[in-house]
């Protein structure tokens, strides 16, 4: 297997896992979270994307216009019954959804399906991996490349493949992690405490933020730790 087909297999791995993260509620509005959600059309499961316009109005809420105004309570049914826990209101040509902030409860279950999803990805690349090194592995016993270039190749594809899970866990960036941090800017803001005397640079503005119970240390920046020692290990 080529590096050029290896890295495009994984580039849809890649854009697979985002699309996943894409689905997961937040508490803010975002069009991607209906990505999973289908409607019956005329006997067929069609995604509510292929049925109407969605877009979102503000930071809180997603407007589904339909093109077929006949559709609009199927539509508004399959939404009903998802598991984004989420009421939409029907004004008869338009549904409206409001995404309410996320409970502390709500929050730690998407942060364990961003990680599901995250682990996801990572298992398709090494499979991707896998099939890359068994290839290099058969022409190597073939006799088709000597056994020095079947290992430089095989650590290349180790490499590329370290590249792409590395990229997976920036996605993650993505997630109700991020829609905390959200949270502390958001509260920051309507008590501001300026630290731009205590900064380097030239700032036009700071906050401060505080960490509620130490949310954000403990579900983002432990793992972040985590790999760092785990990459720079001492030898």
């Amino acid at each position: 297997m080529k590096e050029k087909e290896i890295q495009e297999n994984m580039n849809k791995s890649i854009e697979a896992t985002q699309r996943n993260f894409n689905t997961i509620r937040t508490g803010r509005a975002n069009a991607s979270l209906l990505d999973r959600i289908s409607v019956e059309y005329y006997g067929a499961e069609t995604p509510i994307k292929s049925l109407a316009t969605i877009s979102t109005v503000d930071s809180q809420t997603i407007s589904i216009q339909p093109f077929d105004i006949s559709c609009l309570q199927s539509i508004e049914k399959s939404i009903s019954m998802s598991d984004l826990g989420i009421t939409p209101n029907n004004d008869g040509k338009v549904i409206r959804i409001n995404v309410p902030p996320l409970t502390e409860e709500r929050r730690k279950e998407f942060c364990k399906l961003a990680s599901k999803y995250a682990e996801e990805g990572k298992v398709a690349l090494r499979n991707i991996r896998r099939d890359a090194v068994d290839k290099e592995k058969k022409d190597e016993k073939d006799g088709l490349i000597s056994i020095d270039a079947s290992r430089d190749n095989q650590s290349e594809i180790q490499k590329i493949t370290d590249k792409y899970i590395a990229l997976i866990e920036t996605k993650l960036s993505d997630t109700p992690a991020m829609d905390k941090l959200w949270e502390y800017i958001s509260t920051a803001k309507e008590n501001p405490k300026p630290y731009n005397d205590s900064l380097a640079g030239n700032l036009s503005s700071s906050l401060v933020l505080n960490d509620t119970d130490n949310w954000f240390f403990d579900n983002t920046c432990i793992s972040v730790i985590g790999k760092y020692k785990e990459i720079f290990k001492e030898n």
